[in-house]
């Protein structure tokens, strides 16, 4: 993609190939104006405008083709020819500039370095109005560079050899086969303990550890912070095409964010969030990994202690042993039965049952208990968010069909549960079955 001039307010002319489902459009012109909500006379405004051809009373919609080339050649806009490769793209034209060339650089440096580095299809170009032009070049800053070294981590064939360089693939996770992958590099002689190679001074640099959250559009939507402590690295999360559009639903209006909790106004999807959530959760869980194997490793404390005489003070200090608590007996006596079973290539479901029963440790043969049943994925060997699951307990133990909740139920002999779960795309579950009586 070519772009010549960008801007915040913009006239936008865009060139493209004809699409199925949009035949017979190759070119669009649409103005933009971004204000902040503002009140004039009597009425309060948004700040936000179009420039475009009115469809019905509060529509405005692109200008297309012809109309578009005349709107743009009216402007001093060159017209894009959409049957030639090289034209096919924006040209983003900046109405009274607020924004400074050097700085407009800078910022796409920043944000769409993985599309300027990932081939020939897109470059950018910013002009002035005098004509000086200026190409983005994220190789050139430090910063930047160690970010494209995660990029190519993450994205070319595993080689976890060296130490300081790791590629981690996300498996399976609810809906999506292959999330993702993550690309980490850290820099131990150097920016990832950098009190070793700054000066000191009076300048307070704060470090981070640092993610960008990379997804279809090749472009960085957020560089997410994952620790604030040495040592410090460098990291790119590239989303897999399968969970594009889900990302791409919790981003507010900047696109500058994965949301893992929408608010009441936002029209969020909860399995977006969720999706979301866990990728979030994944990565912080890696750079942790990461983190700690490059920690120099600890001298061993066998090396600097007197061991007798380590065991006389723990003796003298601990003083006369004390008797170890004898574990309280269980009430309640669970046995679990299930199995899995694959319904699809990419799609599995587990069912079976689960039977409580007292044990000879409550007295009066019966007894109050609250019982659930919980079917959960398990995510970097932890419990994660729960999965669908209906329960069929037994007739007249108090325990609503389908519920997964905790509920109480008058415990005499064994009932046993049934359950099945809906069929899902994931590698690692679990089941988890809880029972305890009132009293305990």
């Amino acid at each position: 993609m070519q772009t010549e001039l960008f801007t915040v307010g913009t006239i936008e002319p865009l060139g493209f190939r004809e699409r199925d489902d949009d035949p017979g459009v190759t070119r669009r012109l649409l103005g933009m104006v971004y204000w902040g909500q503002h009140h004039f006379g009597d009425g309060s405004y948004t700040g936000f405008a179009r420039f475009g051809r009115t469809r019905g009373p509060d529509s405005i919609v692109p200008f297309e083709n012809e109309e578009a080339d005349e709107i743009a050649d009216g402007l001093g806009i060159p017209i894009r020819d959409s049957r030639s490769p090289g034209q096919l793209g924006a040209t983003f034209l900046l109405v009274d500039p607020v924004v400074r060339p050097p700085d407009l650089v800078k910022a796409i440096e920043r944000s769409w370095w993985p599309a300027l580095e990932s081939g020939r299809d897109f470059h950018a170009v910013v002009e002035t109005v005098e004509g000086h032009e200026s190409c983005p070049r994220p190789r050139k800053d430090d910063v930047l560079a160690t970010f494209l070294d995660a990029y190519e981590v993450g994205t070319a064939p595993p080689d976890n050899r060296r130490p300081d360089r790791k590629q981690v693939v996300f498996r399976s996770m609810e809906r999506f086969a292959t999330p993702g992958v993550l690309g980490l590099v850290a820099d131990p002689a150097g920016w990832s303990y950098p009190e070793q190679t700054e000066p000191s001074g009076n300048e307070v640099i704060e470090h981070r550890s640092l993610v960008a959250l990379v997804r279809k559009p090749r472009m960085v939507v957020e560089y997410y912070e994952a620790g604030r402590a040495a040592p410090f690295v460098r990291g790119v999360f590239v989303a897999d095409d399968s969970v594009d559009e889900a990302l791409r639903a919790t981003e507010p209006k900047g696109h500058d964010a994965w949301q893992t909790v929408a608010s009441k106004s936002d029209d969020i999807a909860p399995a977006d969030t969720r999706c979301a959530k866990q990728i979030i959760a994944r990565i912080k869980t890696a750079v942790a990994g990461f983190r700690q194997q490059l920690k120099p490793e600890r001298h061993r404390h066998d090396d600097y202690v007197l061991p007798a005489f380590d065991r006389a003070m723990r003796k003298l200090l601990a003083g006369p042993a004390r008797p170890r608590p004898v574990p309280e007996p269980r009430p309640v006596s669970i046995h679990p039965d299930w199995k899995l079973t694959r319904v699809a290539a990419d799609s599995l479901k587990v069912s079976g049952s689960v039977s409580f029963s007292l044990t000879d440790h409550v007295p009066d043969g019966e007894a109050e208990v609250a019982v659930s049943i919980r079917y959960v994925f398990l995510e970097d060997d932890r419990a994660g968010d729960d999965a669908a699951i209906s329960v069929d307990p037994p007739a007249g133990s108090g325990h609503r069909a389908g519920s997964t909740s905790s509920s109480v139920v008058l415990l005499r002999a064994e009932l046993r549960h049934a359950f099945v779960s809906r069929p899902s795309h994931t590698g690692t579950i679990g089941l988890v079955s809880f029972a305890r009586t009132r009293s305990w």
